[in-house]
C-alpha cells in the first residue's frame, strides 16, 4: 500500500483532512439527489426524456385513467388467458404512454399480486415477460410502491425467473430486482439474504445466450453495483461482486465499464474494502480511466483514488 501511497503523493500529514472529506462524501451519498436515484434505478424506455415530475391531471383525465385501471383490472379477472393477455397489454401501454406514469393506480387496485402470479405462468412466457415488464416499471416508483412489489412476494419468483430458458425475461427479472435494489439497505438486505449474489456472479461466468449481449451485461453489473451500496452486505457476497467489477473493467462497452467504476467505488467507501481492492489489481486500470475522454469514467476512477488517500497511513 505504500506503493501506491507514493503514487498518488499523498503526504501522512494531510490524511485526517482527507478522512474528513470522506465522511463528508458519504454524508453527501445519502442524500440520495435525483440524479443518484435515477443511477440506482433504470427506466425501462431509458431513451425517453419525457419529464417524471408530478403534474397536476384535471378531473377528465383523472377519470380516464380511473376507467383505463378498472378496464385493466376487469380484464385481468376470470379465466380466459386471451383477456388476462389483452389485460396485460393494456397495462403495458398505460405505463409506457401515460405522463406522469400511473404507477400508484396498479398499487391502490390490487394489480401487483395479480401481476406476480402472472411470472409463475411458465406455459405462457409472453405474459411473464409482459408482467415482469410492469413490475419493474411499478418497482421504479417511490417506497411505497417497491415495497408493495416485494410484499406481493414477487422477489423469490422473480429469481427463479434468473433460469428461465426465454432471455429477454431473465433479462427482465434482473431488471425489476435491480429497482428493487435501489430501494434502499432494507431492500438490499432483502435481496442478499435470498442468495442473490451467487446467482449473478454464476450468471457472469455463464455463457448461455444473451437476450441483448449490451442491455444484459449492463443490467447484471448495475445490479450488482447496487447491492454494494449497503452498510451490512455480507464480505463473502462483496467479495464475489469485487471479481466480477475487476473483470469488467476490460469490458469492450463503456457503459458496463462505469457501473463496474461504481461498483467499485461503492465498495471503498468501507475502509476494509481498500486492501481487498487493491488485491485484486484492478487500481492500474483505475488510474488508466483518468486519461479517458469519458467524464463519468473519469469521475468515478477520482472518487475511488480519493478514498484509498484518504485511508489509513498504511493504506
Amino acid at each position: 500500500m505504500d506503493k501506491l501511497k507514493e503514487q498518488f503523493k499523498i503526504n501522512a500529514k494531510d490524511s485526517e483532512e482527507l478522512r474528513r472529506r470522506r465522511v463528508e462524501e458519504m454524508v453527501e451519498l445519502r442524500k440520495a439527489t435525483k440524479d443518484d436515484q435515477l443511477t440506482r434505478r433504470r427506466k425501462i424506455d431509458e431513451d425517453d426524456s419525457s419529464p417524471e415530475e408530478v403534474l397536476e391531471l384535471n378531473p377528465q383525465e383523472q377519470q380516464e385513467r380511473l376507467e383505463n385501471i378498472v378496464a385493466i383490472n376487469n380484464l385481468m379477472t376470470g379465466n380466459d388467458p386471451l383477456q388476462h393477455l389483452k389485460g396485460l397489454k393494456m397495462a403495458h401501454n398505460f405505463l409506457k404512454t401515460a405522463r406522469p406514469r400511473p404507477i400508484d393506480l396498479f398499487v391502490t387496485h390490487g394489480i401487483v399480486p395479480k401481476l406476480v402470479e402472472y411470472l409463475k405462468m411458465e406455459e405462457h412466457p409472453e405474459m411473464q415477460y409482459i408482467a415482469c415488464w410492469v413490475l419493474t416499471t411499478v418497482a421504479f416508483g417511490n417506497h411505497e410502491q417497491t415495497s408493495a412489489v416485494v410484499q406481493a412476494g414477487a422477489v423469490d419468483v422473480l429469481l427463479h425467473l434468473f433460469d428461465s430458458p426465454v432471455p429477454r425475461i431473465v433479462d427482465q427479472a434482473i431488471w425489476c430486482i435491480g429497482n428493487i435494489s435501489g430501494d434502499g439497505p432494507e431492500m438490499k438486505n432483502h435481496l442478499l439474504s435470498r442468495g442473490l449474489v451467487t446467482k449473478l456472479v454464476q450468471m457472469a461466468q455463464s455463457h448461455k445466450k444473451l437476450a441483448s449481449e449490451h442491455v444484459s451485461n449492463i443490467v447484471r453489473v448495475w445490479t450488482m453495483a447496487n447491492l454494494c451500496e449497503n452498510p451490512e452486505y455480507p464480505s463473502t457476497d462483496m467479495q464475489s461482486c469485487l471479481s466480477v467489477f475487476a473483470r469488467r473493467t476490460f469490458h469492450k462497452d463503456m457503459k458496463v465499464v462505469r457501473e463496474a467504476l461504481r461498483g467499485i467505488s461503492m465498495l471503498s467507501f468501507k475502509e476494509e474494502w481498500l486492501e481487498s481492492i487493491y488485491n485484486s489489481n484492478v487500481l492500474t486500470e483505475v488510474v488508466e480511466f483518468l486519461r479517458s475522454e469519458d467524464r463519468k469514467l473519469v469521475k468515478l476512477s477520482l472518487k475511488i483514488i480519493g478514498h484509498f488517500a484518504s485511508g489509513s497511513d498504511q493504506q
